[in-house]
């Protein structure tokens, strides 16, 4: 069932797709240096999940798949066994899990954020890693 909600494009809509585009390249490439941030940034990120913008959405998918690989990697760092970063990663992947799942179940038009959130769902499985950050859940 469609919400009723329609997007309106303004300038603010512009400058939060490139808020959310440069927020995770900067957590790709500073990498694992990007984690003690990531309590601040990650939910106001996620929580545009559901933004009726299908380009803010798909800016929203492109930068979990950022945040993904970038857990990933720290996740490769910290090794095998548990430790407290571990457990705090685990959690963090599994809240980018939540919201590429509240991604792929917005049924409001935006085949375009669809297809970038099926991408980053097949990406991020790929992303060993990251995948064991998930665990077996």
């Amino acid at each position: 069932a469609k919400s009723g909600r329609r997007a309106v494009r303004t300038g603010g809509q512009e400058e939060l797709v490139a808020a959310i585009t440069a927020v995770g390249a900067y957590a790709i490439a500073v990498g694992a240096h990007f984690a003690p941030h990531i309590q601040a940034t990650l939910p106001s990120v996620c929580s545009h999940a559901q933004n009726p913008d299908a380009k803010v959405r798909t800016a929203v998918a492109e930068s979990i798949e950022r945040f993904g690989r970038m857990l990933g990697g720290l996740g490769e760092q910290l090794g095998p066994g548990p430790s407290q970063d571990r457990l705090f990663a685990s959690e963090v992947a599994r809240g980018l899990a939540m919201a590429l799942l509240t991604l792929l179940g917005h049924q409001d038009g935006g085949a375009s954020a669809l297809r970038m959130a099926l991408m980053v769902k097949e990406d991020l499985l790929q992303c060993q890693g990251f995948v064991e950050l998930l665990g077996p859940d």
